[in-house]
């Protein structure tokens, strides 16, 4: 029987808004969490991720992250010089083709990567992929199919979308008081459908990067169990170029 270790990273540009959730998904069983925590520094953050590399070779790592940009606005950024116009339609400019992707299935829209804090969080996330391809001398490449990775790989997961397929509804503001943004998770924790150990249920319940993070487990588990759509023959160009969010369809709920 496959047995895949998932990890579950609700990335950040500060450590210390990173959460890590270890899981184990075997084929017809419940997904265990193994662990859960949210990072103190760089180091601790990237020594917990290579731990759980050396132990699995059959590891998933799902994390909340735009992984690329938009095709568009790279060809065009590299000669523009400033004061000049930028040709095309501004989505295409600002929004991957997998973004209107989801929009358009889940009617949510992924925060643009070109925006001042996901393109910080991008930045250092793929950076610490490198350092972590680095320190393990893994490929660490991009996973593009619904079978257990051969070796560690990566996918791009969305957790507003996750939520938003499986009707749930969208996190709350800072608005509100964080007894209610406590409650709310307290209630949603229930819907995952995930074994969490008590000390972990209630770090998810405290912490929206922890629980972000097992959202991010539910998406991987997803697409090892094949609800997530995967880009198709002419997606797939555009998707090995900026990337590609890896949620299900709202109607393929049970």
């Amino acid at each position: 029987m496959s047995r895949v270790t998932i990890l579950g990273w609700d990335c950040a540009t500060q450590p210390k808004n990173n959460g890590v959730a270890i899981a184990e998904w075997s084929a017809g069983e419940r997904t265990r969490v193994l662990a859960l925590h949210v990072a103190e520094n760089d180091q601790e953050l990237l020594s917990s991720i290579e731990k759980v590399l050396a132990q699995s070779h059959c590891t998933l790592i799902a994390a909340d992250i735009p992984l690329g940009w938009p095709k568009i606005s790279c060809e065009q950024l590299a000669s523009h010089h400033a004061g000049m116009p930028l040709p095309g339609q501004i989505d295409m400019f600002f929004r991957r083709l997998t973004d209107r992707e989801v929009h358009r299935r889940l009617g949510k829209l992924p925060l643009e990567i070109n925006a001042d804090r996901i393109g910080r969080a991008a930045w250092a996330t793929l950076n610490r992929i490198e350092q972590l391809r680095q320190c393990t001398g893994l490929v660490l490449p991009l996973h593009w199919h619904s079978e257990p990775p051969l070796t560690p790989a990566i996918l791009e997961v969305y957790p507003g979308g996750t939520r938003r397929a499986m009707g749930l509804p969208n996190k709350l503001s800072h608005r509100h008081a964080k007894e209610e943004q406590v409650a709310d998770r307290r209630k949603l924790l229930k819907k995952l459908d995930l074994v969490l150990a008590p000390i972990a249920q209630a770090l998810a319940t405290e912490s929206q990067d922890a629980f972000d993070a097992l959202l991010c487990v539910v998406a991987a588990v997803d697409v090892l169990e094949g609800r997530a759509v995967a880009p198709t023959t002419d997606q797939l160009p555009f998707a090995h170029r900026e990337g590609w969010i890896w949620v299900r369809n709202r109607d393929e709920l049970p």
